[in-house]
């Protein structure tokens, strides 16, 4: 600093620090570069600190309403994490989402949204690979969304690219950032430290009140011992969920089925959990689809017994497939066994035995049909029940 001060002054270093500066003969425009510097580091002073403000000031602001940009999901100068296992529909989920903003249409059909201008930052697959997901998805051509190039290096923690990110939103009007994954977007920061993943959202902070931000985020294993989900499955720090405003997970429960549970939302009432039903088409197309609520207040067994309807909604399938099935809830076989019986004494499940195979089918199924589907060299499960323990 003294060798700066020095060279602003035009004197021999050592001598022309701020507190002997007028003890030395001075040029005019010594005068006025030195009046400029210390112009300029007040102003900097200045703009660091903004005036306290006291209670009367806060309560005399004007009201706000929310502002959202996906309604209950995604809010204007807020925060949002969707989070799950790999493979459980997280990016098909967000891709849609980003469409819908991107077009102005309701997410889902259940959501209303504000059209805006959309920027993702995918740290997650190449190019290359993006172009086919965009094509399986069908919708995007033309659409003001901007990818941030994968090629390119970026951290959110770099000082560089936080001011480049905010430039970037300010100049192309972005109304959301999309962050896939969150775990790619930072210079190796321990993410179970709550300090270090607070450095990582400063810079998101930082551009908040011009757009809405996403983070895709992974959870741990571990919190799916739980039939339903907690904030504390969310991988790393419980300063993840200090810092957002709205918190999503999804879970899979089978490969066509995935249910969305908003674990948090700061300001406004939980969201009620809701399942989606994933379509892929012949032609290379897939969707995922609203298909209702999920009620939490349903009992475990409720619970087990709608999962096990559910896996015979489309058709006759054999009891190995079902256990199968299964093994990602946990329950224990004599469990399944009672609830396939309870079943079967509701009248909801039939069952027979083909080639020593033990098979159930929806009874519902066959009354909407009126007529029974073949099977041959079949016999009904009834008194043989106790000699195929085995098989049931």
């Amino acid at each position: 600093n003294e060798s700066r001060k020095s060279y602003v002054c035009g004197c021999s270093k050592g001598v022309g620090t701020m507190s002997n500066y007028g003890n030395y003969s001075k040029t005019p425009l010594e005068d006025k570069i030195m009046e400029e510097v210390i112009a300029n580091e007040k102003t900097k002073e200045n703009k660091r600190y903004s005036p306290l403000l006291t209670a009367n000031d806060i309560l005399s602001l004007a009201d706000i309403e929310e502002s959202w940009l996906v309604k209950n999901i995604v809010l204007l100068q807020g925060i949002t994490i969707i989070s799950g296992l790999p493979n459980h529909f997280k990016s098909l989920f967000t891709q849609l989402l980003i469409k819908a903003v991107a077009s102005g249409v309701s997410f889902l059909g259940q959501f209303e949204t504000q059209q805006g201008a959309v920027l993702v930052i995918d740290r997650e697959i190449p190019t290359q690979r993006l172009k086919r997901r965009l094509k399986s998805i069908e919708g995007f051509t033309g659409l003001p969304i901007f990818f941030y190039p994968y090629s390119d290096p970026f951290k959110l923690d770099n000082k560089e690219d936080a001011e480049y990110l905010k430039r970037i939103v300010k100049e192309n009007n972005i109304k959301l950032v999309v962050v896939d994954t969150f775990n790619r977007s930072h210079s190796g920061k321990e993410i179970n430290s709550s300090g270090e993943v607070g450095q990582i959202f400063e810079p998101l902070k930082a551009i908040l009140e011009q757009t809405a931000i996403i983070l895709i985020h992974h959870s741990n294993k571990s919190g799916y011992a739980k039939e339903i989900p907690t904030p504390d499955e969310l991988l790393g720090s419980v300063d993840f969920g200090a810092q957002t405003d709205l918190l999503f997970t999804l879970r899979k429960k089978d490969k066509n089925t995935v249910a969305v549970y908003n674990l948090k939302a700061r300001d406004s009432e939980l969201l009620n959990p809701f399942q989606l039903t994933f379509t892929s088409y012949d032609h290379g197309l897939v969707d995922l689809a609203y298909d209702c609520e999920i009620n939490l207040e349903e009992t475990a067994v409720e619970a087990r017994e709608r999962t096990i309807l559910g896996f015979f909604k489309s058709g006759k399938k054999k009891k190995s497939q079902l256990m199968e099935h299964l093994k990602q809830f946990e329950y224990a076989e004599g469990t399944i066994n009672n609830t396939l019986t309870v079943l079967k004494n509701k009248n909801l499940l039939g069952s027979v035995i083909i080639e020593k195979e033990a098979y159930y089918f929806l009874l519902e199924t066959q009354r909407e049909q009126e007529t029974p589907f073949p099977i041959p060299n079949t016999q009904p499960l009834g008194n043989q029940e106790a000699t195929q323990n085995s098989l049931l």
